[in-house]
């Protein structure tokens, strides 16, 4: 018996997110406040994730800030001819102020701020409101108002394209930080993004990309639950770049012919060419912030099944 339509309708209607926004305004609050040790050094704080993207489903209850830190940069300058290179290796010089001191500070700033009576309740229950986890500071739920937060201290990433002098400069802004295993992880937040409203534009899906992706998402859900499917095989963020590179064609607004379409284009056209939604990283590899090919044939399946056996 297929999924009905009724189901997979109420599947790509989107979450609450007013919460999500007050979660975002209470991070920035915290980080600009007179006690904060990186409020002069003027952060770039923004919602990422779900809730930013418009692709967010009730499922969803933890929120993305991005805290980026502007004045420190890695470069990547592989694309930068010799002469342009070397003119930036002579320009460029050696942050003062690295990562790891801007995340201890970060760290300092949140646990400043929400060691409040608004959080007592957090605390009588003995769960820290801030806690430093391996790729980010997680600032847990304490008031109806707030969602728990997953808080990204890094730098900003420069893929350099050109560099004729430090006024005619160009590069691809990105961000990067490193986990406390060691990892250098990187991405593109503002560019995935830009390039899922390009994608939902009525020039391209009409509207209906990001009411697909939560339909694919809530699916995901459905197909964990009944154990067709580990939950480590597919990480929201990853559904939304694999149908990031699904034809515009074929997000219908009839669901049905939408799931079914899209399955069967992926079922035929799954391979490693496929990219992020930010349009500047290989969906599959070996990097931290890529997916496999294995997992996502996983998902595949466990959908194709979840549809046959609803």
């Amino acid at each position: 018996m297929a999924i009905p339509s009724t189901q997979l309708s109420t599947w790509s209607n989107p979450g609450a997110v007013t919460a999500a926004q007050q979660t975002h305004l209470s991070i920035r609050q915290a980080l600009v406040a007179p006690s904060s040790p990186v409020a002069l050094r003027d952060p770039d704080v923004f919602l990422s994730g779900s809730y930013k993207n418009h692709t967010n489903v009730r499922a969803d209850s933890d929120v993305d800030v991005v805290a980026q830190l502007n004045e420190s940069w890695i470069a990547d300058t592989t694309g930068l001819n010799v002469a342009e290179k070397s003119l930036y290796d002579r320009w460029a010089s050696t942050a003062t102020y690295n990562f790891q001191a801007y995340r201890q500070d970060v760290l300092t700033a949140l646990q400043n701020y929400y060691t409040l009576p608004i959080d007592l309740v957090s605390l009588i229950l003995g769960t820290p409101v801030v806690v430093s986890r391996n790729k980010c500071i997680r600032v847990n739920k304490a008031s109806s108002s707030r969602l728990h937060a997953d808080v990204l201290p890094c730098l900003q990433y420069r893929r350099y394209r050109r560099f004729v002098s430090p006024q005619r400069q160009s590069y691809v802004e990105g961000v990067v930080f490193f986990a406390q295993s060691g990892e250098q992880i990187r991405n593109f937040p503002k560019l995935h993004y830009d390039n899922g409203v390009t994608k939902n534009d009525e020039n391209h899906t009409r509207g209906l990309y990001r009411p697909v992706v939560r339909m694919f998402k809530n699916a995901r859900s459905a197909a964990q639950e009944r154990g067709l499917l580990a939950k480590e095989h597919s990480v929201s963020y990853f559904v939304e770049c694999l149908l990031y590179n699904v034809p515009d064609s074929l997000f219908n607004e009839d669901p049905k012919a939408s799931f079914v379409g899209i399955m069967n284009w992926l079922t035929r056209n799954l391979s490693n060419t496929f990219v992020c939604q930010n349009g500047q990283e290989s969906l599959f590899g070996t990097r931290p912030e890529q997916w496999s090919l294995e997992k996502a044939r996983a998902l595949i399946a466990s959908l194709a099944r979840l549809w046959k056996e609803w």
